[in-house]
């Protein structure tokens, strides 16, 4: 009985010190969303050596050794003929130290993340700077994008990254139909050819306007989508067989027990793995040194090409260890009981409470982050169901309105989110500049009685005597709501919160959860009543084509309300359902945002669409801006104490450069 009593004390206790640390909060208005500390000139693209004075350069005490003995070069023969500078955050770093991380793969979410590499860089309030690359341009009719490279960049093996391989991508990779079988002009977006000027100037040529596609800069170093990688051109060439010996890159294939194509997609990703034969060369940070069934250990790439503001190469820090864990929970409870440098893979809102006690016993603290979110799950019912009588009730902008008005968002953020996440509607959230407060708050009031109200006018009464509501014919109604857990988020807390609102005003909804690859196909096949997703519209992700099937229906995607609309506009108007004038307006609007060369237009045409989002609940947003814990060791400097948490922002630590983190 008494440790009952103290485990319910040590609960209570856990809450109300959270709730002390983290303050309740009602709008948008009242989120601290970006680190007031982080520096102006990671705003900017990086300014280089020769811009601040920088004359002589330094490098890791562990790579001492090696240039000693001429395994290396010296640093200055490593960096690039002018080094792009990283202003750290708060001092100069020293170097040295292993940051240690948990996974449920090799390398896993948490080194990725602090891995990742890109030819620009998201900042911390969602624009977009240079960061790999010097610059780029379009040309007046947005169907030419220009990147600049910077001179001297090296592949971790030395060879220096040049306009070559893009010349390479695109003669012997995009075009190659065992590699991609869809020809580039057929893609997203639509490219027609890549050429250069010289080794640092390539030119990418879209079949049509494409001015969105420098979004895709944050992620890679093309702007071709998130999938489409850059690789090292003198290393790929081996693999392949219109340019290497073809019976030798069959038969080495055919060793693996596969087709060429695919031993080559499997060398594209060996720079992860040194136990290969042959490993990748890579661009980034750290590079694989060593692998185990249950271990990897990464160390500093010695031809990184940033300096910090003394001219000390980066990173600072030596090594990354990560090992494996079972699954999501062993890896979290690693991280909450000290055995991680740093950790937000797999980290629970609700645990937040236990990640703050235990982290002064264990070397941590506990940073809370926004995720970048303006609703942590936003609900669509199906305007395009199959079902005549279900389409009828879905697409009445009654019905959307009183099952907004039945959930009591503030009872889900005080009891799921300790009153720290933002009650609002599934619409543009901060920083983007279209985040309007009226909106994100319209529908929002708890309004149970009008809930009722509403749903008595349409017809949709209790006429059995079963507490529960009847279509308007008098048969049944009963919605079936399809989910899946939503990457690192399991809604199903959540959702039966607003089943039970919604039960409360009389409509009996049942939840019905599947995995996701079912949930997909089921979806987007029109076999849904009603479903949820994360919405995250953020920023210029909302100008491409995979964020706009968020806000109009120009392509069909598994949480989208009308699916039909979607079928009817991809296929030239031969399958799916015309969309009624509002339908197409839309898709109007969404042309233009994708096609269009009037900058003012285009955002005049997003401004629509967010607002149409609203004005008729297309979606239903819930909660937004919800906490997402970061557990790192107190051993690191340099960390930015808060920020937005986004996968929008560039594999989410894109803004904060973990190149100037260091070690105490």
């Amino acid at each position: 009985m008494m440790k009952r009593i103290s485990l319910l004390l040590f609960f209570v206790t856990s809450l109300f010190l959270f709730v002390q640390v983290l303050y309740a909060v009602e709008s948008v208005e009242d989120v601290t969303y970006i680190d007031p500390d982080i520096p102006d000139s990671w705003y900017k693209a990086p300014k280089t050596a020769s811009e601040v004075g920088i004359q002589e350069f330094n490098q890791s005490p562990m790579l001492d050794k090696r240039v000693a003995e001429g395994k290396l070069p010296p640093v200055e023969e490593r960096l690039p003929d002018d080094p792009p500078v990283i202003e750290p955050y708060s001092k100069v770093g020293k170097y040295g130290g292993t940051a240690n991380m948990w996974g449920t793969g090799l390398p896993g979410g948490n080194a990725r993340f602090w891995n990742q590499i890109s030819a620009a860089k998201s900042t911390a309030d969602g624009q977009q700077v240079p960061f790999y690359i010097r610059g780029w341009e379009y040309t007046d009719d947005y169907k030419k994008l220009t990147i600049h490279l910077r001179k001297g960049i090296q592949w971790s093996d030395g060879e220096p990254l040049t306009a070559d391989e893009y010349q390479y991508l695109w003669k012997y990779v995009l075009n190659n139909k065992k590699l991609y079988p869809v020809p580039p002009e057929e893609q997203s977006p639509p490219l027609a050819d890549i050429t250069v000027k010289d080794k640092w100037t390539v030119t990418f040529h879209f079949a049509e306007p494409t001015p969105w596609a420098d979004y895709y800069l944050i992620f890679n170093m093309t702007p071709l989508t998130e999938g489409k990688q850059l690789f090292p051109a003198h290393f790929m060439k081996q693999f392949h067989p219109e340019i290497a010996d073809r019976e030798k890159v069959e038969q080495r294939a055919e060793e693996q027990g596969v087709e060429w194509q695919e031993e080559y997609t499997r060398m594209q990703r060996s720079d992860m793995h040194p136990e290969y034969s042959k490993m990748r060369p890579s661009l980034k940070q750290y590079i694989a040194v060593k692998r185990t069934v249950s271990s990897l250990i990464l160390e500093r790439n010695p031809y990184y090409p940033f300096v910090d503001t003394e001219g000390n190469q980066l990173p600072y820090i030596d090594r990354i260890r990560v090992d494996l864990a079972n699954n999501g929970k062993m890896a979290a409870s690693k991280a909450a009981t000290g055995e991680a440098t740093f950790a937000t893979r797999n980290l629970n809102t609700s645990a937040i409470p236990l990640y703050k006690k235990y982290g002064p016993r264990s070397n941590y603290k506990t940073l809370i982050y926004r995720r970048a979110v303006s609703s942590e799950v936003a609900i669509v019912f199906n305007i395009t169901h199959e079902e005549p009588a279900l389409r009828r009730i879905f697409s009445d902008f009654s019905f959307r309105k009183a099952m907004s008005f039945a959930i009591d968002r503030k009872d889900i953020n005080r009891k799921l989110y300790f009153n720290t996440a933002v009650p609002m509607q599934a619409t543009a959230a901060p920083p983007d500049p279209l985040h309007n407060a009226r909106l994100a708050q319209k529908y929002t009031d708890f309004k149970p009685e009008k809930a009722r109200n509403l749903l008595d006018e349409m017809g949709l009464k209790d006429v059995n005597g079963d507490g529960f509501r009847e279509k308007p014919d008098g048969s049944k109604f009963n919605p079936q709501f399809m989910y899946c857990k939503m990457g690192p988020v399991n809604p199903t807390s959540l959702l039966e919160m607003v089943i039970s609102d919604w039960r409360d005003v009389g409509v009996q909804v049942d939840l019905k959860m599947l995995n996701r690859g079912l949930w997909n196909m089921r979806c987007k096949a029109n076999k849904m009543d009603a479903t949820g997703w994360i919405f995250d519209i953020g920023g210029p992700r909302a100008e491409t084509p995979h964020g706009l099937q968020s806000i109009a229906p120009v392509s069909i995607s598994s949480s989208s309300p009308w699916t039909q609309w979607a079928l009817w506009y991809e296929s030239n108007g031969e399958e799916g359902m015309e969309p009624p004038p509002i339908g197409k307006k839309l898709i109007d609007k969404a042309e233009i945002i994708l096609k269009g060369t009037d900058m003012k237009k285009r955002h005049e045409a997003k401004k629509f669409l967010v607002e149409s989002l609203t004005d008729n609940l297309w979606r239903i947003g819930t909660v937004g801006l919800p906490p997402q814990p970061l557990i790192i060791s107190e051993d690191i400097r340099n960390f930015p104490k808060t920020g937005l948490w986004g996968w929008q922002f560039g594999a989410y630590l894109g803004p904060y450069h973990t190149e100037q983190v260091y070690l105490e």
